[in-house]
């Protein structure tokens, strides 16, 4: 598997995995001015079709949320439930609102308010499948911070085998 990007920040490099996989890509933003920087990661491996990630980086000097995993992939088979871990950066404590999107409603995040006080919140994203067909949907959690620092977009990708 190789991994592509044009944006400095992000590496370029290749994975020798077994899929399924995970990977995980990290950035320095030193020396980067405040501002976002957009970019699409571009995944190959031979005999399969490419896969293209967006990537967003958003770089403040004001406090900010993070989450990992930076995207969810859930199924109807082994994965209908996956969490998201949410911190602050530097030494800040942020409060939230946590906000599921996805056509037709399937998506859901719990809780719906949260705070970085004790380090760390943990959210659960949950797939409601019962009602779909075979396919790909795409959904997403919003994590909305109090005091003006800017929201953080989580996509969620969910696969229909079994509809």
């Amino acid at each position: 598997m190789k991994l592509v990007s044009t944006f400095n920040p992000l590496p370029s490099s290749s994975i020798t995995d077994i899929a399924p996989g995970v990977f995980r890509i990290q950035t320095d933003p030193t020396g980067l001015n405040p501002g976002t920087y957009v970019d699409t990661i571009n995944i190959t491996s031979p005999g399969f079709p490419s896969i293209a990630l967006p990537v967003t980086l958003t770089v403040t000097t004001s406090p900010a949320l993070n989450a990992q995993p930076s995207s969810v992939i859930l199924n109807d088979t082994l994965q209908t439930q996956g969490t998201i871990t949410v911190t602050s950066t530097g030494t800040s404590k942020l409060s939230f609102t946590a906000a599921a999107a996805s056509a037709g409603g399937w998506l859901s995040v719990t809780p719906s308010v949260g705070s970085t006080d004790s380090g760390s919140q943990v959210l659960t994203v949950t797939a409601n499948v019962n009602a779909l067909q075979n396919g790909t949907y795409n959904g997403s959690v919003t994590l909305t911070p109090s005091g003006g620092a800017p929201p953080l977009t989580i996509p969620v990708r969910l696969t229909v085998s079994n509809g």
